[in-house]
């Protein structure tokens, strides 16, 4: 679509802080990104000097646009979520609960059972958080873990161990944003892994706590009752549905599932989507030498695409006739798509206002220019955009959502400056999104950790929030350092020691050096 861009001044940036103020008040994503985009294209229809039709025929245009540039990136996310029906309806995970039975002997060890199993299911945020939560549930209840504890791990082990990972379903998102924020998405996207500090010191600490078994807040209280026979945290509402109605429980293990079943299909994805982004970047055909290149020429859409369809392949002929009949694989695939229809939706909605965004008003050359007037240093942009993310994924409880809002802003302002500085904000924004939905009592994914380990949600966020705030805080001290302390390994030498005595201070343990 070519359309000449207006100078509508102040009014260029209220389509995307009016879609923020809509979702804080309405406390509902979809129509306050269509409100944004309605309000962008009325702006410019009114600046252009067309009629009020015209602007409803603009929605159309951006919405119809982006569907179809992005197309790839839909087709994969509803392929993950294919293969996450099918999986827990094959009931695979259950073939882990045999495996760890044996070896947990303690508290400890049930923890970190738990984050194994995270790591082998973390394609996807929601597939990681249902199916560790009903496999590791009664192992945690065993070894008298409480349920606050357990959804503080599944919510610590899911966005952060999932955006950390180049093959998932937010690596193709975030990876389409950036590409349509004009930055090569998937060389960004890697660079960024390394300093998205939230996700790495939310596992860092997550980890920690399980192997000293000791907790700070109101969590400590939480374990004390739960060491007494007295879980205060478990949700007695989960506990009966899943006692009295085992057959709307979708997600229940069947006895007779294998540790393989749970780890080929998702390996099978991981293998083909490698071999795919190396022949597409031209590794095989000798036309690129370096990684960078392949990086560079590869088609990560295809590759991601591809991975999820051998998986589903390899899937076919694990289950069916076996443990699913070919119906009910098919009923799997299309209730697995339309799953994450609500989240392709609102993918569509935030490339549009993207595109509005940059096509119509050039929203991030004025936001450039503005911040370029009050003569901020380049070495603070990444903090700022760290606490703007958490705190606006906080209002909105949505980490899609938010990225899907800024990376587009923050790219337009940090893509001017040092290459550093830019990797270090897309990195920002990915964190602040992850902090700011640990604390929010409104996310997703935290109602999602409290359906899965069966803890009261107000119990689940309550004991979650101390931990979260000191991660940020951490997390924030590090995007200040970054751009100054140029070698990542004494950076991350002094963080993990800042967090390390804070954490032992917090938790009354006496450091040992």
């Amino acid at each position: 679509m070519v359309l000449e861009s207006v100078n509508a001044g102040v009014l260029s940036i209220l389509p995307p802080i009016l879609a923020i103020i809509c979702a804080l008040f309405l406390k509902e994503i979809l129509s306050s990104l269509l409100i944004g985009i309605f309000a962008g294209t009325l702006i410019y229809s009114c600046f252009s000097g067309l009629n009020f039709m015209y602007s409803i025929k603009l929605i159309f245009d951006f919405i119809i646009e982006n569907l179809a540039n992005n197309a790839d990136v839909l087709v994969f996310t509803s392929l993950l979520g294919a293969i996450s029906q099918i999986m827990i309806d094959a009931g695979v995970a259950s073939g882990y609960t045999k495996w760890s039975e044996k070896r947990i002997k303690n508290k400890k060890s049930a923890q970190l059972s738990s984050m194994l199993l995270s790591l082998i299911c973390s394609i996807d945020d929601t597939f990681l958080c249902l199916t560790v939560g009903n496999v590791m549930r009664p192992i945690i209840d065993k070894n008298k873990i409480s349920r606050a504890r357990f959804a503080y791990i599944l919510d610590m082990m899911a966005s952060p161990m999932v955006v950390l990972m180049p093959i998932s379903s937010w690596a193709a998102a975030i990876v389409s944003c950036m590409n349509t924020a004009g930055i090569s998405g998937m060389q960004i996207f890697l660079k960024s892994i390394i300093f998205n500090f939230y996700a790495v010191f939310a596992i860092f600490l997550a980890i920690l706590s399980s192997i000293t078994n000791k907790n700070f807040g109101i969590m400590k209280k939480f374990e004390q009752e739960a060491e007494n026979n007295n879980d205060i945290s478990a949700d007695p509402k989960t506990e009966l549905e899943l006692e009295l109605e085992p057959e709307k429980n979708k997600n229940k293990s069947e006895p007779n599932g294998k540790i393989f079943e749970l780890v080929l299909p998702i390996l099978v994805l991981i293998l083909g989507a490698i071999f795919i982004l190396f022949d597409s970047g031209g590794f095989f055909s000798g036309k690129s030498k370096n990684f960078s290149e392949i990086i560079s020429n590869a088609n990560s859409s295809l590759a991601l695409n591809f991975g999820s369809l051998f998986s589903i392949l390899i899937s076919l002929i694990l289950f069916v006739p076996k443990k699913l009949k070919f119906s009910k694989f098919m009923d799997s695939v299309c209730e697995g798509i339309k799953s994450v229809t609500f989240i392709n939706v609102m993918l569509v909605l935030a490339w549009s206002m993207t595109s509005m965004c940059q096509t119509c008003l050039s929203t991030g050359d004025y936001i450039k220019n503005m911040i370029s007037s009050f003569n901020i240093s380049e070495t603070f942009v990444p903090a700022m955009s760290f606490i703007v993310s958490s705190l606006l994924s906080f209002a909105i409880g949505s980490s899609w959502a938010t990225f899907g809002i800024l990376i587009p802003i923050i790219a337009n302002v940090a893509s001017s400056m040092n290459s550093i500085i830019l990797v270090l904000s897309m990195s920002a924004v990915l964190s602040g999104c992850i902090a700011g939905v640990n604390c929010s009592p409104v996310a997703s994914m935290g109602l999602l950790a409290s359906a899965g380990s069966g803890c009261k949600h107000l119990c689940h966020i309550s004991s979650q929030v101390p931990y979260a705030i000191l991660i940020s805080v951490i997390s924030a001290i590090g995007f200040i350092l970054a751009p100054v302390i140029k070698n990542i390994f004494v950076l991350y030498f002094i963080l993990i020691f800042i967090i390390t005595c804070t954490y032992f201070f917090i938790s009354g343990k006496k450091i040992k050096f």
